[in-house]
């Protein structure tokens, strides 16, 4: 049997039928943005067919058919296709097929918008934990001076250390400095401000651990404390104790007495300011060059509360609005520690 394969060649040159050669050269041409050329026409040899195949009909490649549609669809456009089997491909920089990435400018000012609220909840939550620290170390450190206090009663009959050689409430003298050194913490002359972990001040009291590297201070005189010490003291011609009638808080020697509610040790809460004869009082400021005077101070320098240490041991913080006027210096010094208490 003869079988004679035969080249079917259109009168337009679309394509051939078993030649894929014509068509991938095609889709070439196309692809680099011409249009084809005709082809020759071609002299189809006259052959002797089998009676077993009968003539077929010219076929397309469905590639060519699809990048002519397109090039209908956008005729005049910058259109570039290219062709790989049965798939097409979109370049970049193409306008009709390519999307902008960009941000738009609401899209810009909502992101903005969320990562500020977000920043904001973050760092109020950031200095809400931070004081909250610096609350749990200074009752640390309270409870501390508690165990040395009740330590020294237990060994010189029920007596608080001796701290009538201080000039005022801002001072202990050098009889509780003897005191720290054999029962809490030795006080060494320093020439930096003291660490936050020291637990002779307060953490939060940056005034007098500022005030705590002068020169002319040392062991043989009355030195800055990070709290207020209260019991036995005597009367100092430079400070009233009797201004806010709790001076027995101040003049009791032994635990146990009238005043055994009456806290010993308190946070640092003062002002500048002065009092009236009519009993009022006339805060000035809660600054001293810009540092705050109180201790866990808030806005503008004013406290936000304190804690205060009692003589069983224990500690207590008390919010701000419930405390009051405890002393005053003449010096223009607001101190505040008076609270509430049965037996006052």
């Amino acid at each position: 049997m003869n079988i004679v394969r035969k080249s079917y060649c259109s009168e337009h040159g679309r394509g051939t039928l078993g030649n894929s050669h014509q068509s991938s050269e095609r889709l070439a041409i196309i692809s680099r943005g011409r249009e084809p050329t005709e082809p020759a026409a071609q002299s189809c040899s006259t052959t002797q067919r089998s009676n077993h195949y009968p003539s077929r009909s010219p076929q397309v490649s469905p590639v060519a058919t699809r990048i002519r549609l397109l090039r209908a669809h956008w005729k005049g456009g910058d259109i570039k296709v290219r062709a790989n089997g049965n798939s097409l491909f979109r370049e970049p920089g193409n306008r009709f097929l390519q999307r902008s990435p960009a941000f738009t400018l609401i899209e810009l000012v909502v992101v903005i918008a969320v990562i500020a609220i977000l920043a904001s909840l973050t760092l109020s939550s950031l200095v809400k934990a931070r004081e909250k620290a610096w609350k749990a170390v200074c009752q640390s450190n309270m409870r501390q001076w508690g165990l040395a206090i009740q330590t020294y009663a237990g060994d010189n009959m029920d007596l608080f250390p001796d701290n009538r050689d201080a000039p005022n409430l801002e001072y202990c003298g050098t009889n509780i400095i003897a005191f720290w050194k054999a029962y809490l913490l030795p006080w060494v002359k320093a020439k930096r401000e003291a660490e936050k972990n020291n637990v002779l001040f307060c953490p939060t009291d940056r005034l007098h651990r500022l005030a705590n590297v002068q020169e002319w201070l040392s062991e043989t005189r009355p030195v800055f404390c990070g709290y207020f010490l209260l019991p036995n003291r005597v009367p100092y011609g430079g400070w009233d104790y009797k201004v806010g009638g709790i001076e027995g808080w101040h003049f009791r020697e032994k635990l146990g007495g009238e005043f055994v509610n009456a806290p010993v040790l308190t946070d640092h809460m003062q002002a500048a300011g002065f009092t009236r004869v009519n009993g009022s009082i006339q805060v000035l400021n809660w600054l001293d060059t810009g540092v705050p005077r109180s201790s866990h101070s808030g806005e503008a320098g004013r406290p936000t509360g304190g804690n205060f240490l009692f003589e069983d041991g224990h500690v207590a913080w008390y919010k701000w609005p419930t405390i009051s006027l405890g002393s005053a210096g003449d010096a223009g010094y607001l101190c505040f520690y008076k609270i509430s208490i049965d037996g006052q």
